[in-house]
């Protein structure tokens, strides 16, 4: 929001953390799922011409979700919701991490990582790490655009980011690493929040620092494949 306001766009922002508003009062935010938006904020309706939504779309969806394969319904909630907000034109930009077709995790395995004997490392324990961690379910390579269309949205743009989420994630696992195994770095805050947060914190040093699951879902496989893929899109309200 603030590198929009400095090439002179006006922007709202909705968020689920009110930690968040109180970094940042001098900006528009509210806390709000988009779920709810059209009940809290009917003035909305057809108000933006644009629409951002980075690195949350893979969170939408839960495992248990995706288990009882609710996914496509979620999907097609959230683009009837971000046409409900743009008007005729607007343009709807997402980022988002895909299964590949070839590799996609079992949504029964997604909700309970132990239902069936692991091979340690193999992709399928590693993306089941993941969504251990985060509580997410990916949609899969070539999801999202047919629902899209069916909600009134040409797809004007697709890239891959692969690589730069890959350069992102590794820069963060040293810095974790430089952490944890050298005490004198470790700040209060971050002790402080793995005491509230012990389950969630110690998948994170898991997926992150031991097992490297996270960082693993980017790097080429031995067949030269990235096991996920960060596509970018940008979609045209028709």
């Amino acid at each position: 929001m603030k590198a929009a306001q400095k090439i002179g766009i006006e922007g709202i922002g909705i968020t689920l953390s009110e930690a968040q508003l109180d970094f940042h009062e001098d900006l528009e935010t509210y806390v709000v799922n988009w779920r709810n938006v059209k009940e809290e904020f009917p003035g909305w309706k057809g108000k933006f011409e644009a629409v951002t939504a980075i690195g949350s779309l893979e969170h939408f969806v839960s495992p248990e979700e995706a288990y009882w394969g609710f996914s496509n319904q979620i999907y097609g909630d959230f683009f009837e919701t971000m046409s409900w907000l743009l008007k005729p034109g607007g343009k709807l930009v997402v980022t988002a991490i895909h299964y590949k077709e070839n590799l996609v995790l079992e949504p029964q395995m997604a909700k309970n990582l132990f239902i069936r004997p692991w091979t340690w490392g193999s992709p399928q324990f590693h993306l089941g790490v993941l969504s251990w961690l985060g509580g997410a379910y990916y949609p899969k390579v070539g999801e999202l655009d047919p629902i899209a269309f069916k909600k009134g949205f040409w797809l004007d743009h697709q890239e891959d980011g692969t690589e730069d989420y890959r350069l992102t994630s590794e820069i963060w696992q040293q810095k974790l690493r430089s952490i944890l195994f050298n005490f004198n770095g470790l700040s209060w805050d971050l002790t402080k929040k793995a005491f509230r947060h012990p389950v969630h914190s110690t998948w994170g040093i898991v997926a992150l620092g031991l097992t490297e699951s996270w960082v693993k879902q980017f790097r080429f496989n031995e067949r030269k494949e990235y096991p996920t893929q960060l596509v970018r899109y940008v979609w045209s309200k028709r």
